[in-house]
């Protein structure tokens, strides 16, 4: 992480400003005098290890050992340590999956030319799980929340107006020049958007695909997630471990937006929570919320989500409104256009398992035709996808809809509306649509993209693809 950036970090727990105590003189290269991989960070109270340069802000059983490795300069045993401390349920069952799971942290960290798709089947289990991280594109949550991306280009320089980092000596910061972070702070023309409960960064690649020259801060409780945005889908974005029920780290009005993506029903502190946002973001910042549970409806693996009504009144400081996130999903797919003209009805609303919050400024409030054609502005990162079995028959592509697992097919079903289930592309003209140089308003190009056929994706996303194939 840059010490510029944890120069504006204070502590969650105390409120004292951050220095970085020790700092492995193991990382080596040009390049890293800016920036600290491994570390430990001290405040008034604690100690919080930096590991892959992940800064972690929380207090868990374990992590002093982290620390401890850190300090000796055992940067390996401190990143694998780190995911013992961080292990997933399925870890924990017997001594054999604690055996397979440290063994699979091994490969992880030992075999660089590993893809996303290997290394979720060996980190996250159940295997369902990670066919849920894969196939996020196959998700109509993430499909409907991926349309709502565009919403971030109505932020512009005269948006920014955030605290500016303050500039620190190469290789420590003094706890003396920790910024006053309630304090009067000056500011800069960066825009800063936080996603919030990150995961493995879907989202935050695809924010810093659309825009590249936002500075886009990942924050997440779980390191492993974390661990997986930063190596395969977003090294670029800064990344955080932290509680988002615990006080924030960050200034005040430090970003222009907040997006988050199927976790608000999940944190029981909502008001809590919404307090921080309000205290971190700037007056005119953009809030996107999709993929909200009703309570009045059923859902797999629920939380502890609101109705319509009590959402609305959790947002009622702000200019807010709620949706059904299956109108947007099919607004985009069939007008392609995201219309947030009027909210849906308090009665419609109940009746939808799945709501999208929205808050900002008015200017927000019309119809925005943004999609699908910002996803196809950089043709360089589009592949069919993920979902899609596919099978060449001479200079044809056979597009088969193949569900990894049946608890998938029922979860995403709504999916199969949006996706056609078969489909049929010319290999050659497939390769003449990705080049620059078409003409960006290209119908047929325009079709693939709003029905998800083709979708973008990291170049380390997963193996062999179409293009090899022949």
């Amino acid at each position: 992480m840059e010490l510029s950036s944890l120069g504006t970090l204070h502590c969650p727990f105390c409120g004292s400003g951050l220095d970085v105590l020790f700092r492995s003189s193991g990382e080596g290269g040009e390049g890293d005098a800016d920036s600290v991989r491994y570390g430990v960070l001290r405040c008034a109270c604690s100690r919080y290890p930096v590991v892959g340069g992940i800064p972690i802000l929380r207090h868990i059983d374990g992590l002093q050992s982290v620390v401890d490795l850190i300090t000796g300069r055992d940067e390996r045993r401190a990143l694998l340590q780190c995911m013992n401390v961080f292990r997933i349920k399925w870890a924990h069952r017997t001594r054999w999956h604690q055996a397979r799971y440290y063994l699979n942290c091994r490969r992880l960290v030992a075999d660089r030319d590993l893809c996303f798709r290997d290394a979720v089947d060996l980190v996250r289990r159940p295997r369902v799980f990670a066919d849920y991280l894969f196939h996020r594109y196959a998700n109509p949550s993430f499909l409907a929340a991926a349309g709502l991306l565009q919403l971030l280009g109505s932020l512009d320089q005269d948006s920014a107006g955030a605290p500016t980092e303050r500039s620190a000596p190469k290789g420590t910061l003094e706890r003396s020049q920790a910024p006053n972070w309630r304090g009067k702070v000056t500011s800069d023309s960066v825009i800063r958007v936080i996603d919030l409960a990150c995961g493995t960064g879907h989202s935050s690649f695809l924010m810093r695909r659309l825009y590249p020259e936002m500075s886009v801060v990942a924050v997440d409780s779980d390191f492993i997630s974390l661990y997986l945005a930063k190596r395969f889908m977003a090294p670029e974005a800064t990344h955080l471990c932290l509680d988002a029920e615990c006080p924030s780290p960050f200034p005040d009005r430090y970003f222009h937006a907040v997006f988050c993506l199927d976790a608000f029903h999940y944190l029981h502190s909502k008001r809590a929570v919404i307090g921080e946002l309000r205290r971190i973001l700037t007056s005119s910042a953009v809030w996107l919320f999709p993929h909200l549970h009703n309570a009045l409806q059923d859902n797999i693996v629920a939380g502890v989500p609101l109705s319509p009504e009590k959402y609305l009144e959790c947002f009622a400081f702000l200019e807010a409104r709620l949706f059904d996130e299956g109108e947007i999903l099919h607004g985009l797919c069939e007008k392609r256009m995201l219309d947030l003209g009027t909210s849906s009805a308090l009665s419609r609303l109940n009746e939808s398992p799945t709501l999208t919050l929205i808050g900002g400024q008015p200017k927000l409030w019309g119809i925005h035709k943004g999609f699908p054609s910002a996803f196809y502005r950089d043709r360089t990162s589009l592949e069919i996808n993920p979902i899609y079995r596919v099978k060449r028959s001479g200079d044809k592509l056979d597009l088969s809809l193949k569900w990894p697992n049946p608890v998938m097919k029922r979860e995403c079903s709504v999916t199969e509306s949006i996706v056609p289930r078969e489909y049929q592309v010319d290999r050659n003209e497939l390769l003449q649509l990705l080049e620059e140089k078409r003409d960006p308003n290209d119908e047929r190009l325009s079709e693939l993209v709003s029905r998800f056929i083709l979708v973008p994706l990291p170049s380390n996303y997963m193996g062999e693809r179409w293009r090899a194939q022949g």
